[in-house]
């Protein structure tokens, strides 16, 4: 009854509202019917203060270091138009987090939501504008995603930097537009978009497998526990040379040929069938290019190129190694980490290494490079070098982000003959003097790079039949790609959309490696989980920077569980055990009060 007389009283203010000044929602703030809440172990009250239009509200919070939102929602009915501005103005305190509009139906399952990522409001009010296109919807079991009636609105503070703080919110208003003209194609919306629109107009290949709408496939390349710099190599040979980061290409120009992943067999294979050290082979007739990818116990990456001539009659060929703002990871990848482009907008260039956005640095190990670069205004890079142009540059910025830069090598192959060229991208902004023998020195640092990986991979045999050695190299594989996912003691499932720390996986990982001969790794992760427990004994699904994140997942209880059981069983540690049991007691507590 008590629902029902508010949910009358809003349509009753709302009406009497719209008969006087013709916007229906002006006295939503005014009336009575919100509510705040916080998700687990996040604090939230509600304020009514006066603002410039009246009665305003603030919710105030604290995120308690934990991740969640914060959210004050009320009934308020609305019909959309087919196309309109939803205004409201905001003030505020808080460090950068994620403001998310939410627009529920009635039965609260279907969500639409506008976001506005890193919000820092200021303390004057200030009007936020939301367009019709700015509008998704975020979730639901409907068929119908088309936006047009819903039941209740709400807006939340979500983590982002987390910390405390208020936000204010007054002057809702919804103003209907005249219907968006669909005469036109509208421009590409984003930099992905862009380029994907690019690189149906051109030759394949000169993008990447991603922009050309194609799957892309990839592997990671890093340093156990490294994961906050692991690289990524893809099928084709480029590297990402960081999480998110731009990546190095290469490219063959034989004459106006063009040697790329699209023109030539592309085939993959790791070091001793299983080792994390990547090589990618292109074949193009008689001319073999293989990239190998190293990344080193400091966290530098080395990248190494063999070109070898097969024929018997002398080549002579450019490498491009191109600097390009794309990340490996493909523009249809969104979560957590968005794929695609990743802007470079200043190059230099010294004579004795490239240096990219004022940071990572390209160092070449062999002297007789060139360096060329393009703005995106100029046209992109590769096309320009097969059109024989060499914009050679010193310095360069662009401030699209899509700056590309090359370091050009000029190599006359022999019959049967090859050469080795080397890169160095250096963990940090340090010098790097480039070795007196740049194939030995690569050579001698992939052997130790190999001589760690085969002690850490090979503490457990796997004895199978030799037609089943696969299913051993797949499973030290597997058993790098955790080590080098993890970010210190955070095991994750993956680096880039889940680069962040689920308990499920975590659980089934601490097993392999307790089975494995890693232990203490296995430790690690559940002694730094378990503190983020909440209050209640809910174990959180997931953690990342943000902290614990509340959303249900109710298997996560019993994982927590079976990762110390299975800490025990392995180990035979008590003080660990009882260490450990205080969170296993509160889980067992918490699953009863579901129960």
């Amino acid at each position: 009854m008590r629902r029902a007389a508010l949910f009358g009283f809003v349509l009753f203010a709302a009406a009497a509202v719209h008969a006087a000044t013709g916007n229906p929602l002006e006295a939503a703030f005014a009336a009575q019917g919100w509510q705040a809440e916080g998700t687990d172990d996040l604090s939230a009250s509600l304020r009514r203060i006066d603002g410039p239009q009246g009665k305003a509200i603030c919710l105030d919070f604290d995120f308690n270091g934990v991740s969640g939102g914060a959210t004050v929602q009320k009934a308020l009915p609305i019909d959309w138009p087919a196309n309109f501005m939803l205004s409201f103005d905001v003030r505020g305190s808080m460090p950068a987090n994620d403001l998310q509009v939410k627009l529920l139906d009635a039965s609260g399952d279907n969500v639409w939501w506008y976001r506005r990522e890193a919000l820092v409001p200021s303390t004057t009010w200030q009007s936020i504008d939301i367009s019709r296109s700015q509008v998704e919807f975020a979730w639901g079991p409907s068929a119908d995603r088309t936006l047009r009636h819903t039941a209740a609105l709400a807006f939340t503070v979500y983590a982002g930097h987390g910390g405390k703080g208020e936000l204010c919110l007054d002057n809702l208003r919804l103003r209907a537009l005249p219907p968006e003209a669909k005469n036109a194609a509208p421009p590409p919306a984003t930099p992905n978009a862009l380029l994907e629109q690019r690189a149906k107009q051109v030759a394949r290949g000169l993008y990447p497998r991603g922009f050309s709408g194609e799957q892309s496939y990839w592997t990671l390349v890093g340093t156990d526990g490294g994961a906050a710099h692991s690289a990524l190599m893809s099928e084709d040979g480029a590297v990402e040379v960081r999480r998110g980061g731009w990546s190095i290409e290469p490219m063959i120009f034989d004459g106006r040929h063009v040697i790329d992943w699209a023109s030539s067999n592309v085939t993959q294979s790791l070091l001793d069938g299983y080792l994390p050290m990547p090589t990618v082979r292109w074949q193009s007739g008689e001319l073999l290019l293989d990239t190998t990818l190293i990344a080193a116990g400091d966290g530098d990456l080395l990248l190494r190129y063999v070109l070898s001539n097969t024929g018997a009659l002398p080549r002579t060929v450019t490498l491009a190694l191109l600097q390009r703002p794309f990340q490996v990871n493909p523009p249809t990848q969104f979560l957590n980490t968005a794929g695609g482009v990743s802007p470079i907008r200043e190059l230099s260039w010294n004579g004795q290494r490239v240096q990219v956005n004022g940071d990572l640095q390209v160092v070449p190990l062999q002297p007789g490079a060139s360096f060329v670069a393009s703005t995106d205004k100029d046209g992109a890079l590769p096309e320009r070098l097969w059109r024989g142009e060499r914009p050679a540059a010193s310095t360069l910025h662009d401030d699209s982000g899509l700056a590309q830069g090359a370091l050009l090598y000029t190599i006359i192959l022999p019959p049967h003959g090859q050469r080795v060229i080397g890169v160095a991208v250096p963990a940090s902004t340090r010098s790097l003097m480039p070795p007196a023998d740049p194939a030995a020195w690569l050579q001698h640092q992939q052997d130790d790079v190999a001589a760690h990986w085969r002690e850490s991979l090979n503490r457990v045999t796997l004895a199978l039949p030799a037609s089943q050695q696969a299913i051993a190299d797949t499973a030290r594989s597997a058993l790098a790609h955790i080590l080098m996912s993890r970010d210190g003691p955070a095991l994750q499932p993956g680096t880039r959309s889940y680069g962040r720390s689920w308990v499920r996986d975590g659980a089934m990982m601490t097993e392999g490696l307790l089975r494995s001969g890693h232990g203490d790794v296995a430790a690690q992760f559940v002694h730094w989980y378990a503190p983020y427990q909440f209050r209640s004994g809910k174990v959180p699904c997931c953690v990342d920077a943000r902290g614990s994140d509340p959303v249900p997942e109710n298997d996560s209880h019993g994982e927590l569980i079976f990762a110390v059981g299975e800490l025990w069983r392995y180990r035979r540690d008590r003080a660990e055990l009882e260490a450990l049991w205080p969170h296993v007691e509160r889980a067992v507590a918490y699953m009863d009060t579901l129960r």
